[in-house]
């Protein structure tokens, strides 16, 4: 049995879907594109704010000179503008991380910080707590912070906060953690076919030969083989080429 197959196998056990799942899907149906992640600056393509019309979103740039405000009250109105504008007030907001002015640099950091790593204005405060935590830790520190967020179920945090560390000591420390939230992560949203979501687990975890032929079994799963191996093969993105072709049968494994 070839080795994609067998992959293929391990993604369906550990995702919880039979046989009459992934037909009742078919091949025709199809998922929202994968999370596109800037190695550059750590940006990711997300989704529009839900019910928010593109021409009635306020100016970043300008809600970032309000950080800086002398009124507390519309420091912090800005801070929830921008938060609630997510991916939208990045670019303005990494800019102002080194502002002269030290209340917009330290709002812009925060800000940054908490839209990379996925927590939003409805985020439980315990999470939020963890994050700014891991943030002014150490790598052990860090390791026991995202020890907590993993026992939390905030999978996501996890995964981006490993995603976007530049401390390779951090990351090395950490892991071992991340590793462990990519199967139940991805499990649990499979069971509830919040597609989307499991395909952003996927897209944030480590590259390892085992996620990619779990990226590439579920691929196949959700029958966008042909659409993700040209995105591979456009981003020169060889070793999950190489899974594809595996998961098509193309190579043998």
């Amino acid at each position: 049995m070839r080795i994609w197959l067998v992959a293929a196998l391990c993604v369906a056990s550990f995702i919880g879907v039979n046989r009459a799942q992934e037909a009742a899907i078919g091949p025709e149906k199809s998922a929202p594109d994968t999370v596109e992640l800037a190695e550059s600056d750590g940006e990711e393509s997300l989704e529009s704010p839900q019910g928010m019309v593109e021409e009635e979103l306020p100016d970043p740039k300008a809600l970032v000179q309000q950080l800086g405000a002398e009124s507390y009250k519309e420091r912090e109105a800005a801070s929830k503008g921008l938060w609630e504008l997510g991916e939208r007030a990045l670019e303005a907001l990494t800019l102002e991380q080194k502002s002269d002015d030290p209340e917009i640099a330290y709002r812009a950091r925060r800000l940054v910080r908490r839209i990379q790593t996925g927590i939003t204005p409805e985020t439980p405060e315990a999470i939020v707590d963890l994050v700014e935590r891991y943030y002014r830790s150490g790598p052990e520190g860090k390791r026991d912070a995202m020890e907590e967020l993993r026992e939390q179920g905030a999978y996501i945090q996890v995964l981006r906060l490993h995603r976007f560390e530049k401390d390779e000591a951090a990351r090395e420390e950490c892991v071992d953690i991340v590793e462990r939230v990519v199967v139940p992560a991805v499990g649990e949203l499979v069971k509830k076919e919040e597609w989307d979501e499991a395909r952003t687990i996927l897209s944030l975890a480590p590259p390892s030969a085992d996620n990619l032929r779990r990226r590439a079994a579920f691929s196949r799963l959700r029958g966008e083989l042909e659409k993700d191996l040209g995105r591979a093969v456009a981003q020169e993105d060889p070793d999950y080429e190489l899974a594809l072709l595996r998961a098509r049968g193309d190579v043998p494994g």
